[in-house]
């Protein structure tokens, strides 16, 4: 939630995401906006048409959108899995160096 939000749920003043809500725009699966709605349950009095793409591809925020959330994604799963690899290392040095 917030000005220029993004993600699952996303509610702002532009929004963008899986059930996206804006007061300008929104984008996203299913998106709600006062002004302009790109997706694929779009409601709003310009929805998936020429006025709402003009509108996205001249929107910084909208440009970024999808590859900023992208990234968020990419970098969530990554996360876990490079903190579990430095444990088990941090493990083995421990062992090893109880045993020596």
């Amino acid at each position: 939630m917030g000005f220029a939000a993004t993600g699952g749920g996303a509610i702002g003043y532009v929004a963008y995401g899986g059930g996206a809500i804006g007061w300008l725009g929104a984008a996203g699966g299913a998106t709600l906006a006062r002004h302009f709605a790109m997706g694929g349950g779009a409601i709003a009095p310009h929805a998936n048409d020429r006025a709402a793409q003009m509108f996205m591809q001249h929107s910084a925020f909208f440009r970024y959108a999808e590859p900023f959330t992208w990234t968020m994604i990419s970098l969530s799963w990554l996360a876990p899995i490079i903190s579990v690899y430095f444990k088990i290392r941090l493990d083995r040095k421990a062992l090893l160096a109880n045993h020596a």
